[in-house]
């Protein structure tokens, strides 16, 4: 489940449910992997077992929110959502479901008042950081965003997804420029600069300073040889520039050990086999991503050009396809239709 394969999560969690009727893990993995999956009928009578059996547990009340909440029952999802915070009232499952509702019923204000609170304690998780981060970018608030991601960044230097949204913000207002020498500034205070440097690294890549970006995560592996996102990114420069790919392999690996749960580490270390053209290493690598990240249309035209090299037309066409039923219009569709029309038919 938590990398993303719903399909075989359910299957399992079902062989367990079987042999141990009474297993509540594997029965809340069944639901969730249910819901994913988008079965909200097959999950209501299993969710509906679980509250009777379980009405006091908070995960419990957290997957009946969900299902209500997918069925168009707002009200019934609130009320389970805050049963969910009164077992268990660290519970950032329960209170994104309560903040996705504001935001669904246009509330805006509720949603930040909901989180304000809590994030203001030093003990506030990454996790609780990232969902209050996003729901200020999502309703405007793109400053209390950005300093709610530093925090984060601060707090875990290796939280890839707080780099990324970040740098999203930072593009929407157009300030690459200051927080470039922000970030530069912070470095030189910090004697072990990771973090912002990383973040000046980002910022130069965006700007398209690749020499100065790839200095840069250079310095960031001098202070710490296993700074993930750092070592990430080189990978990445190194193969989509035809340069050292011996290096950008070590790279991606560091970068891997890590982040081993990463889709886009996974996807890095994909383009580097592919670049050199080991294919069967490349679609292992691809087809982690899209277990994590099964949303992502790029990483399944990928896991596709992995199979095409391969010579695995049946493969190449179910993932090219998938890649095109996400998203018609993505980057890569027209080299993936273009791919699709030369694979011998299935």
């Amino acid at each position: 489940m938590a990398k993303g394969n719903a399909a075989e999560s359910v299957g399992l969690a079902q062989e367990v449910v079987r042999a141990d009727p009474r297993n509540l893990d594997a029965r809340l993995t069944l639901v969730r992997g249910l819901l994913v999956r988008g079965e909200t009928e097959r999950a209501r009578p299993e969710v509906g077992r679980l509250v009777a059996d379980y009405p006091n547990v908070a995960a419990v009340r957290v997957q009946n929110g969900i299902l209500l909440a997918r069925t168009r029952d707002a009200a019934g999802a609130r009320v389970e959502f805050d049963a969910a915070l009164q077992l268990e009232p660290g519970s950032v499952e329960a209170l994104g479901g309560l903040v996705a509702l504001d935001l669904s019923a246009k509330q805006p204000a509720a949603a930040r008042a909901r989180l304000n609170e809590r994030v203001a304690a030093d003990s506030a998780s990454p996790a609780l950081l990232m969902l209050a981060a996003r729901t200020s970018a999502a309703t405007g608030d793109l400053a209390g965003a950005e300093a709610l991601l530093r925090r984060l960044i601060a707090r875990d230097a290796s939280y890839l997804p707080a780099y990324s949204s970040l740098g999203q913000i930072y593009l929407r207002q157009r300030r690459l420029d200051e927080a470039l020498k922000e970030f530069e500034a912070m470095a030189a205070k910090d004697p072990r600069p990771v973090a912002p440097l990383t973040l000046v690294g980002m910022i130069q890549q965006a700007q398209g300073k690749a020499a100065d970006a790839k200095a840069t995560f250079e310095r960031v592996l001098g202070v710490d040889s296993s700074a993930p996102v750092a070592a990430n990114n080189l990978a990445w420069m190194l193969a989509e520039s035809e340069g050292n790919l011996d290096l950008a392999l070590q790279y991606a690996q560091t970068a891997l050990r890590g982040l081993p749960e990463s889709p886009e580490v996974h996807d890095t270390l994909g383009v580097v086999y592919l670049k050199k053209s080991l294919f069967p290493q490349a679609s292992a690598a691809f087809k982690r991503s899209t277990e994590i990240n099964p949303g992502n249309p790029t990483y399944f035209f990928r896991l596709g050009v992995a199979h095409a090299r391969l010579g695995n037309p049946t493969q190449a066409r179910a993932a090219l396809e998938r890649a095109l039923e996400l998203d018609p219009n993505f980057d890569g569709a027209t080299e993936a239709r273009s791919i699709l029309n030369s694979l011998s038919p299935s």
